[in-house]
């Protein structure tokens, strides 16, 4: 069975870091967790008691889009699994999951709501839907660089629109803190010329 890389940019903020990096280190699958350190600050767990964790130290931000095209190009299995610092999963479903060379899986919506049960399963996705980001499965050989130009969102947007593809995972109870990060202010300006950006690619 393919092995899992888990690529998780962080600043720190995210309060379920331990205990979902706790689930990762316990997953039979997941073979390395990537972090990609963004933040100018100490770190404020010790990641010296996970065997699996890689901690790659960031000069300064390079946000989150850039940081998961780093954390692809590091990885060191050909299944890739985009995380975020402030979701929490069950990850039983990753046992059993195959995934193609053009195949792209994301969260359903329907997963954030309280009464989702777990019984985890794919279908097509026909639009990028909200939520689809927290957790992205890809093969690293498809994997399609985002452009630099976009540094927080439209990350999964760009991603959805190159897979061919696409599926989501239903029956999958999430939870996530939406955005405890790239809502804060000072990515403000950073998220608009990503906006802009986005148009002009004019992705259909």
């Amino acid at each position: 069975m393919n092995k899992i890389s888990v690529v998780i940019p962080t600043i720190w903020r995210g309060n379920n870091l331990v205990e979902f990096l706790s689930r990762l280190e316990n997953s039979n699958r997941v073979g390395e967790v990537i972090i990609i350190d963004n933040s100018p600050s100490e770190k404020n767990i010790d990641l010296s008691i996970f065997t699996k964790v890689r901690h790659v130290k960031m000069d300064e931000n390079i946000y989150v889009n850039p940081s998961w095209n780093l954390g692809t190009e590091l990885a060191n299995y050909d299944i890739v699994a985009l995380g975020q610092d402030d979701i929490l999963l069950q990850l039983d479903f990753l046992e059993d999951i195959i995934i193609s060379d053009s195949t792209i899986i994301g969260i359903s919506e329907s997963c954030y709501k309280d009464d989702c049960r777990y019984e985890p399963k794919l279908i097509d996705a026909l639009d990028r839907n909200w939520g689809f980001g927290t957790f992205i499965l890809y093969n690293k050989k498809s994997y399609h660089t985002i452009p630099n130009e976009l540094k927080i969102w439209y990350g999964d947007d760009f991603l959805f629109k190159k897979f061919t593809n696409r599926k989501v995972i239903i029956n999958l109870p999430m939870y996530k803190k939406v955005s405890i990060t790239s809502d804060m202010s000072e990515f403000d300006q950073t998220k608009r010329n990503d906006e802009t950006f986005w148009k002009s690619l004019n992705i259909i």
